[in-house]
């Protein structure tokens, strides 16, 4: 399921791209953007588990990870655009320690990764020379791979679709996106965001709920 989203997407996007392309002519309808970043990243928790089902009297707390994305922006009238695209970015969090002298207190993270498709209203604002450029919407994502890591080093698994501690997790994300660029130069850009799941990750046959959310932080730059 996960390698025919990915293909679909992909090939949707090729030709959103050569759509791009087409229509560079007619007054700059269509813009494409590359973008990458690091992200902050901790799961909104109510339930008294660790995301591998065994107990756990914590919080969560924000680890970092990072972003690329691949950006279409439809022009529309009056400075606004239809966005679209497709992001790789890594998610996840890392619970607090409660059990002295455990393998619980060396703290373990939990990495997700994903593909988001985002749909979003953007609203451009000129500043003299520069822009700025404000959007909202929503996302969908599939998670590609993940890993879970002592923080100590001794252990660090990759991602394996039969490990239990990540059967736990549905592989479909939707949410909610906002975000803020600043182009401070002719087409480049530094944006600032925040994005969060609407979604219980958990599946149905394990209990608590988890809602990914992250702080984005990046720079961009716009080829048309």
């Amino acid at each position: 399921m996960i390698r025919f989203f990915i293909q679909s997407v992909s090939v949707a996007l090729l030709g959103l791209i050569l759509f791009c392309g087409t229509a560079r002519s007619q007054e700059k309808r269509v813009s494409f953007m590359l973008g990458a970043g690091m992200t902050y990243n901790s799961f909104y928790s109510k339930h008294s588990r660790y995301v591998d089902g065994s107990d756990f009297g914590g919080e969560y707390e924000f680890i970092w990870s990072y972003y690329a994305e691949g950006i279409v922006d439809i022009n529309l009238k009056n400075s606004f655009a239809l966005r679209t695209g497709l992001k790789y970015i890594g998610k996840g969090a890392r619970p607090e320690e409660f059990v002295s002298g455990s393998y619980r207190s060396q703290y373990k993270d939990e990495k997700l990764f994903m593909l988001e498709v985002p749909v979003n209203l953007v609203r451009r604002i000129k500043l003299g020379n520069r822009a700025l450029v404000l959007s909202g919407g929503l996302f969908g994502g599939f998670m590609v791979s993940g890993m879970k890591k002592y923080q100590n080093g001794y252990y660090d698994r990759p991602y394996d679709p039969d490990a239990p501690y990540l059967n736990v997790y549905k592989d479909f994300e939707l949410g909610l996106n906002l975000k803020t660029e600043y182009e401070f130069m002719e087409n480049t850009f530094v944006g600032v965001g925040y994005e969060v799941g609407l979604l219980n990750l958990i599946k149905p046959s394990n209990s608590g709920t988890i809602r990914t959310q992250a702080f984005t932080f990046g720079l961009g730059y716009r080829f048309w």
